[in-house]
């Protein structure tokens, strides 16, 4: 063997680069030097724990096929302890467990029993090096029985050296799955829980415990799955106050039970919960327990990023009041990023533009996202009285909510050249745009005499991106744009269309795509003859 495969690092840093497992089982079989580091790369993430059992002597183990058609692993024989010996040799080789459902639909799972004698053998962790866990399964009985292994034998899975945990789908009799986390991996950084059936407030004390164990976490991501759980957002926000160096926080609580305006559990006479450190917070709720949480964390001096995805909407005040208590508690915070989402089935017109007037308060913001946001159209003026609130945006996103349903006259946008060039003129470091605005020569009278005095007030902007949405234009007046854009954003490159579903809720056909595709051309051609001009002027 060469001198230079004699060296330890050398020979890892080949299995490193080796991406293909029969080339690494091949590289292991074939040189003694070779066989740890092979095996340490083929075992440091694995997609199965049935796999990793199949490495034990093949009499001691069958697949069978269960009746809802699952591969399941169990023992044929009573394990021994040279069959843990042998597991052993692999098993802490693992660094990373990935398990996803979504991805392969034909995992083989692994009976209880079968754990349950490894149990006995191991006296403590399978995978005493595992970093990293995911468990992202579905709810049924043969999917189910993944999590349920898991909750059954915590200490296999759960090492003093995990950092980050990721189980969905937990049954909410099962949650106890989470004390045993916090106890045997105390140092766990990033955690990712969903708990699926009627959750009540027996999940607070468990939380809490949890809570007051994982010091070290900054990520974490707890999702209620079901609609008809009555446990409000807020006092599971107040289970995890322990949680002091979290900088990271995301809630999903699919909770209308609590929703209306006059359930008492709108009451914002709330204790202030102290997550100092808190940098992300990201709330799916409705407008009325997002109200209860902001209200609650007064004091966030380090909080940049808000997202809050609204469900429940209701024709009331309940949202204004929800934009009022979250404009309050960001007022002292160094916000640089909001993000408002809404559900695409909520009809037009259900919210006013001046609902989300409290926010222009937040004069240092640089990111504003309304998405499906359910007003009636956005015109010149709204845009005009955005733009002048936020003069540091670099991204801005205002779509519309449109149904397949909704008539195309109560969807079109107000919005038109004129307030484009309004909102460049206000928000001149403006990068990123998602806006529809009406650009057909009908609704933009004597654009040409105004284009010279746009020019002169925001020629110097910044956008290089702006996504069309449901934006209307015509054959015709595919040359007036492509020359007032030019003039008023010189700097723009991609004009980019919706994709997926929802080009087809904006009803993009094929004559607006080629539409664009010409005004984009046309925009490259302006960019070419004025670099070609300034060489010229240049070369003298």
């Amino acid at each position: 063997m060469h001198a230079c495969l004699e060296v330890a690092e050398m020979r890892a840093a080949i299995c490193n680069n080796v991406a293909d497992p029969p080339a690494l089982l091949a590289l292991a079989m074939t040189c003694r030097d070779f066989r740890d580091p092979a095996l340490d790369e083929l075992y440091y993430e694995i997609h199965s724990l049935a796999h990793l059992l199949m490495c034990m002597p093949r009499d001691l183990w069958a697949i069978e096929t269960t009746e809802n058609h699952g591969r399941l692993l169990l023992f044929r024989r009573a394990m021994l302890r040279r069959d843990w010996f042998i597991l052993q040799t692999y098993a802490c080789r693992v660094r990373i467990v990935h398990v996803n459902w979504d991805v392969d639909n034909h995992l083989t799972v692994v009976d209880p029993n079968a754990f349950g004698a490894v149990q006995v053998h191991s006296a403590g962790v399978l995978l005493p090096s595992l970093r990293h866990l995911w468990l992202k399964t579905k709810g049924d009985n043969h999917r189910g029985l993944l999590l349920c292994d898991v909750a059954l034998f915590p200490h296999l899975f759960f090492a003093a050296c995990l950092r980050t945990l990721t189980l969905h789908e937990v049954r909410s009799d099962s949650v106890h799955v989470l004390s045993a986390a916090s106890l045997a991996s105390p140092y766990i950084e990033d955690l990712d829980l969903s708990i699926c059936g009627q959750v009540g407030e027996d999940i607070l004390e468990t939380l809490n415990d949890a809570a007051s164990r994982l010091t070290k976490l900054r990520v974490l991501k707890l999702s209620l799955v079901e609609w008809k759980t009555t446990l409000p957002i807020l006092p599971i926000l107040t289970a995890l106050a322990p949680l002091s160096s979290l900088e990271k926080i995301r809630l999903e609580c699919h909770n209308q039970d609590k929703s209306k305006p006059t359930n008492p559990g709108c009451n914002l006479d709330t204790s202030p919960i102290p997550l100092k450190s808190l940098r992300t917070l990201e709330l799916t709720a409705s407008p009325c327990q997002v109200m209860q949480v902001m209200a609650a964390l007064p004091d966030l001096p380090q909080l940049t990023r808000v997202l809050a995805t609204f469900e429940a909407l209701q024709a009331d005040e309940t949202f204004h009041q929800a934009m009022v208590t979250l404009a309050k508690a960001l007022a002292t915070s160094p916000v640089r990023n909001i993000a408002l989402y809404f559900e695409m089935f909520y009809l037009p017109g259900l919210l006013s533009f001046g609902a989300l007037r409290p926010l222009f308060k937040l004069h240092k913001l640089r990111h504003l996202w309304l998405l499906n946001y359910p007003c009636p159209s956005f015109d010149n003026a709204m845009l005009a009285e955005l733009a002048s609130a936020f003069p540091d945006l670099r991204s801005l996103s205002m779509t519309l909510c449109i149904l397949r349903t909704t008539d195309p006259a109560e969807s079109a946008t107000n919005v038109t050249l004129e307030g484009l060039a309004t909102l460049l003129r206000y928000c001149t470091k403006l990068q990123r745009l998602s806006m529809a605005a009406n650009l057909t020569a009908a609704a933009n009278p004597d654009v040409v005499s105004k284009t010279a005095v746009w020019v002169s007030e925001v020629h110097q902007t910044q956008l290089q991106r702006w996504e069309v949405c449901n934006s209307v234009i015509g054959t015709d007046d595919v040359k007036f744009v492509a020359r007032t854009l030019t003039c008023i954003a010189p700097n723009l490159r991609n004009l980019e269309l919706p994709v997926g579903e929802y080009r087809v809720h904006c009803r993009i056909n094929g004559e607006g795509v080629r539409c664009w595709k010409d005004v984009e051309e046309q925009l490259e051609d302006y960019r070419f003859t004025r670099r070609y001009s300034r060489m010229r002027v240049a070369s003298g």
